[in-house]
């Protein structure tokens, strides 16, 4: 009697452990499809026509641009077209039911958008434009426009490919982004890190959804010219696109040794001590110059050194006999020591004029050498023939009415 209620109660607990097992296998298998996140893939196939081939092309080009930069769609890049897949098929022109879940099976797709495209009076052209989902209904638009627009950049054919899109995936709240660039080259247009199309300059129009989003031109692995912009739900905004700085590379600074920093400075004080000296000595040069001149005038200007000079014979040295002592035979002479001293003097000077000015020619080289030369850290140049070393003799020479020096230079 006590063991009935027990196996009751025990057959209970194990139906509420199995119910709540049951339930806990159907919430998953509900939550299941909420746990895929992110836009769904998407393909667009080329739409079928026999008679508006341009008018199809821009239509579905129009299309893609507008999906392509849409949030909440992956667009699938792939180049199908309705005839060439429903022809391999064996599908009609507007393919039924099961040729469109053959044709998902083919292109490997989960939904897919197609269109079928014929002219209708009026210089018009009609399409009609399905969206193929697995385990869904198909979802149908109809639209007619211009035969004359057959650029996918047309303003026109934009509007309607946000038209289609909207009515086929009401996919987002969109603007319309005016592009702009002021340079011919042409290249590949991504926003938002998704490329978009071929920009051709100057200006491209195309509808994006609302929000920011930053814009590139590129070209051969590189990026011609970039821009940000905030579009706003069904208002026009423009985008000037600029080309990227310049990078700025770093200069390495390397600091100068102390040699280095100091070597300028030694080298111009040395050039100009030597250019003074140079100038000195050249100027004592011209002062020897003019005392050897006077004391060579003496010896024909002034009375008594000439009359000496006029007593001896024209071969004879005057002043070797001077410095000899031999008196002079005419009247009013000077005295022998007198025209020795005089001799002398003009020796002396005489060799001075030229020590001074060698002096002065090899200070002014030495400074401009030492100034103009290049640096001890540069290459240095082949190096100059040795110079023999120069020899010079000098002797004066005065005779009955002219004095003169002999100088001689061997080099």
């Amino acid at each position: 009697m006590i063991a009935l209620p027990a196996m009751r109660i025990l057959s209970f607990l194990r139906s509420l452990l199995a119910g709540w097992f049951v339930f806990g296998l159907l919430s998953l298998a509900h939550a299941a499809p909420a746990a895929e996140t992110g836009p769904r893939a998407l393909h667009v196939l080329e739409i079928s026509t026999d008679d508006a081939d341009d008018q199809a092309k821009a239509l579905t080009l129009a299309l893609k641009n507008r999906l392509r930069t849409s949030k909440n769609v992956t667009l699938v890049d792939s180049e199908y077209s309705l005839q060439v897949v429903s022809l391999a098929l064996k599908c009609g022109e507007v393919p039924n039911a099961t040729c469109q879940a053959k044709i998902a099976s083919k292109i490997k797709a989960e939904r897919y958008i197609w269109g079928v495209m014929k002219r209708a009076p009026g210089a018009q052209v009609q399409v009609e434009m399905h969206l193929w989902q697995q385990g869904q209904a198909d979802v149908v638009d109809r639209i007619s426009f211009s035969n004359n627009l057959t650029d996918s950049h047309d303003p026109a054919m934009t509007r309607i490919a946000e038209q289609l899109s909207q009515r086929l995936l009401r996919v987002d709240e969109v603007g319309t982004l005016r592009i702009s660039w002021n340079n011919p080259a042409e290249g590949d247009l991504y926003i938002d890190e998704r490329r978009y199309e071929k920009f051709v300059p100057p200006t491209m129009e195309i509808v994006v959804p609302a929000g920011n989003h930053s814009v590139e031109l590129r070209a051969a692995g590189r990026t011609l010219a970039r821009g940000r912009v905030t579009c706003v739900p069904k208002e026009t905004r423009q985008l000037t696109l600029l080309a990227p700085p310049a990078p700025i590379e770093k200069a390495t600074v390397v600091p100068a040794s102390r040699e280095e920093v100091s070597e300028p400075n030694w080298r111009r004080t040395v050039a100009t001590i030597g250019w003074a000296v140079g100038a000195s000595a050249l100027a004592g040069g011209v002062v020897a110059s003019l005392q050897v001149s006077n004391d060579n005038n003496s010896f024909q200007d002034n009375r008594p050194y000439a009359a000496y000079r006029s007593g001896i014979l024209a071969s004879e040295d005057a002043c070797a006999l001077a410095k000899q002592g031999q008196p002079s035979l005419v009247a009013g002479a000077a005295s022998p020591a007198d025209v020795a001293k005089l001799c002398d003097h003009a020796a002396t000077f005489n060799v001075l004029q030229y020590v001074f000015y060698g002096v002065g020619a090899l200070a002014i080289g030495a400074g401009t050498y030492v100034f103009f030369s290049p640096s001890s850290k540069q290459e240095s140049p082949a190096p100059a023939p040795v110079a023999r070393p120069t020899r010079w003799h000098l002797s004066p020479n005065v005779r009955a009415g002219s004095a003169a020096m002999d100088f001689r230079l061997s080099f």
